[in-house]
């Protein structure tokens, strides 16, 4: 179910992922590569294939989430906190004309670190995602006490 709160600069999307969904990129995980994560700090990205059968519908039903389409230039990685890592407040610039938007669904939750958008905790159990705009919008994860891992998939879109 959706949920767009008043004046907030995101959308929750309660049970986004299916049990399903979530034992197929937690049986993929564990024995795929990660790479550093854009900061170079704080979380490793695992690259989801876009062709694995397993992840072809959830990357779709991503897309239509933030309503765009599948021939748009998108990224899918699996987020991994781990322990001690945290993200500082920042924006994700997007290139001249285009808007970034992201969906992350929590896989695995640490309640104790905080992650925010525009200054607002926003609190996701397992499995709830959420859409927001980390071009415009300053975005943080407090410091992780316990792995945390999360499904993403970004898009540029033409802001035109």
């Amino acid at each position: 179910s959706w949920r767009n709160p008043v004046r907030m600069n995101y959308q929750i999307l309660f049970d986004f992922i299916s049990q399903i969904n979530y034992n197929d990129i937690i049986d993929y995980i564990e024995t795929a590569d990660s790479v550093r994560g854009r900061q170079q700090i704080g979380y490793e990205k695992i690259p989801v294939p876009m062709n694995d059968e397993r992840f072809t519908k959830l990357i779709s039903k991503s897309l239509i989430a933030m309503n765009v389409s599948e021939e748009q230039g998108f990224g899918c990685w699996v987020l991994k906190y781990p322990i001690g890592s945290c993200i500082s407040e920042g924006t994700d610039p997007a290139p001249f004309g285009l808007e970034h938007w992201r969906l992350n669904a929590v896989l695995q939750n640490d309640s104790r670190a905080m992650f925010t958008i525009a200054g607002r905790a926003v609190n996701l159990y397992e499995r709830d995602a959420v859409i927001f705009r980390p071009d415009i919008c300053q975005h943080s994860v407090s410091t992780v006490e316990d792995l945390r891992l999360v499904w993403s998939v970004g898009v540029l879109k033409s802001n035109g």
